[in-house]
């Protein structure tokens, strides 16, 4: 089965619904003390047509179409996102300015 007929599945709307219905705010939001609904089910491991890792929901997280197309993208593609805490400083541990130093 491809990913997109993955997604199309009347399985899957049904487990989004469910899922979001279970999880109703962004999860990154949440941890930068906001409260955004969720409209999104990310699958925080890449599944890349997998269908056990698709229907793993040990691997969902909850989070709004803005989190989902910037920073998880970013984090995705490049292993880490740019967000911000109030000073500037990122948040994302995996973020190269985070990282210890060898001297």
């Amino acid at each position: 089965m491809t990913i997109k007929r993955l997604y199309d599945s009347p399985e899957w709307r049904k487990a989004r619904i469910s899922f979001l219905d279970d999880n109703p705010l962004c999860a990154p939001c949440s941890t930068r003390g906001l409260t955004v609904p969720a409209t999104v089910v990310h699958h925080t491991v890449p599944h890349k047509g997998d269908i056990n890792i698709f229907w793993d929901r040990s691997k969902w997280e909850s989070v709004c179409k803005t989190c989902h197309d910037s920073i998880l993208r970013l984090k995705e593609t490049h292993g880490f996102h740019n967000a911000a805490d109030e000073k500037g400083m990122p948040i994302d541990p995996d973020h190269p300015w985070n990282k210890t130093k060898v001297v």
